[in-house]
């Protein structure tokens, strides 16, 4: 039988091997139980050796955590204002948008302009006061849909089950939403509540946009709300 001590270096090892490992996989290489091999990643973790995910563990730098709004909203400011100036140019007239709480989505909301028939439905506070300041100032001529529910003021937007009943009410052309990280397993936000709103922001139909800058592409964080199949 494997001693607590190897199996733990093994895990790093297979880690480094393969970017992750997957518990119900290590628990029959060493012959140990599922809940066995939970206790050595818990272990790993608390030593700062590992992140653990769903079903399994990943590198500590391979796992994106979300700052406050706030912090994100300082970052690569110029990157952020082209990404959000090109998806601003996707949107077309008279069409029905979904937008989500991201601060890329919130700089795609600066950008647009006119948009005579368009409506926006959203849960980010941010998107809510840009878009009813550009309409006081005749800048955006949509409608704008605000969805009540439980505030998140770290997150600056609502959440929960009063949002997601407003959601189903609706049916979106395109659905704008953003991403704390983005690899091959699909797309990632850094909390449940944020990541839930997307998920079913893209339930709702339409086509699915994807704001993130490069720095996230490979890598993994807390909640997965999307595969790369949802996304076009």
């Amino acid at each position: 039988l494997m001693l607590a001590d190897e199996r733990q270096r093994k895990i790093c090892e297979r880690l480094r091997e393969q970017g992750q490992v997957q518990v119900c996989r290590l628990a029959e290489e060493f012959g140990v139980s599922e809940e066995t091999v939970r206790r050595d990643i818990a272990l790993l973790e608390r030593g700062g050796m590992l992140r653990r995910v769903h079903g399994g563990a990943v590198p500590v730098q391979a796992v994106r955590l979300d700052p406050p709004f706030e912090a994100r909203e300082a970052e690569n400011r110029e990157f952020r204002i082209r990404l959000g100036k090109a998806a601003a140019a996707m949107v077309k007239e008279n069409e029905v948008i979904a937008m989500d709480g991201g601060v890329t989505v919130a700089a795609m909301a600066e950008e647009l302009h006119g948009c005579r028939g368009v409506t926006v439905v959203t849960a980010s506070v941010t998107v809510l006061c840009l878009l009813m300041s550009k309409k006081r100032a005749g800048e955006f001529a949509g409608d704008v849909y605000f969805l009540g529910g439980l505030l998140d003021e770290k997150e600056q937007m609502t959440g929960g089950a009063l949002t997601g009943e407003q959601l189903e009410r609706f049916s979106f052309d395109r659905v704008f939403v953003s991403a704390t990280a983005v690899d091959a397993g699909g797309v990632y936000m850094g909390g449940a509540e944020s990541g839930e709103l997307a998920a079913r922001m893209l339930a709702r139909g339409g086509e699915a946009v994807v704001l993130a800058g490069s720095e996230k592409m490979g890598r993994r964080s807390v909640y997965r709300y999307a595969s790369l199949e949802q996304i076009h």
